[in-house]
């Protein structure tokens, strides 16, 4: 989920010899990867380990909050150098684990582990689908950058709204619905602003923004799978 373009100094990875831009999409994605099996792992701890599961039981608020926190200033922590991009999304790849841990163990116990398979395998189909479609079109979506934030502010306002508003299942399946094409939105715009807005040695703050589209498409394709049921 990005909010930043890479500081003109160096060429952008669009403008790199392919072999180049390909090394780094691969160190990009691999990342990535590496990152959501570490939430995974340590959401699997918080389900099935006692002492995990307590300790993310008892302090869910504060994992919660580090993770909204690192969600919006995550990324342009990490752009600031390698090593401390790295620190930063490892810290966000375990609190997120912590964080979901306790909403996966209820999804879990009140409909099944299926529903978190079909979510994860909705998300997965549809963030690849998305990125192959960027890489080979090369299209540049910087232009939903506006309309995107705009979107998130909507999101908040509208959470900020439910707290004091009772919304039927129709509305609460709508504003699902919309996070979910607001996060396609932001797959398309972080994956083109991979190969346009970044520099060859971003690749943490690269990773840290399309780990956070991922993580988040996921929640909201779960909670509208649920909301099927």
């Amino acid at each position: 989920m990005s909010d930043m373009y890479a500081m003109p100094m160096d060429q952008f990875v669009i403008e790199l010899p392919v072999d180049t831009r390909l090394a780094f999409i691969r160190k990009v994605y691999s990342l990535f990867l590496v990152s959501l099996l570490a939430t995974i792992a340590v959401t699997v701890s918080v389900l099935s380990v006692p002492i995990a599961a307590d300790i993310a039981g008892r302090y869910w608020y504060v994992w919660v909050g580090l993770y909204f926190l690192l969600s919006w200033f995550g990324e342009a922590i990490a752009a600031q150098g390698k090593t401390v991009g790295y620190i930063v999304l490892s810290v966000l790849s375990v609190v997120t684990g912590l964080a979901f841990g306790p909403t996966i163990r209820f999804y879990i116990g009140n409909q099944g582990v299926d529903i978190v398979y079909q979510a994860l395998g909705l998300t997965t189909a549809i963030f690849g689908g998305l990125t192959a479609g960027v890489f080979i079109t090369k299209q540049d979506f910087s232009f939903l950058r506006g309309f995107l934030w705009m979107g998130v502010l909507a999101l908040i306002g509208v959470g900020v709204l439910g707290i004091f508003i009772n919304f039927d299942f129709g509305m609460q399946q709508a504003i699902t619905i919309g996070g979910v094409l607001l996060f396609v939105g932001f797959i398309l715009y972080d994956t083109s602003n991979i190969l346009h807005h970044y520099r060859e040695e971003q690749v943490a703050a690269a990773a840290a923004a399309i780990y956070l589209d991922f993580v988040i498409l996921f929640m909201k394709l779960l909670r509208l799978l649920r909301g099927r049921d």
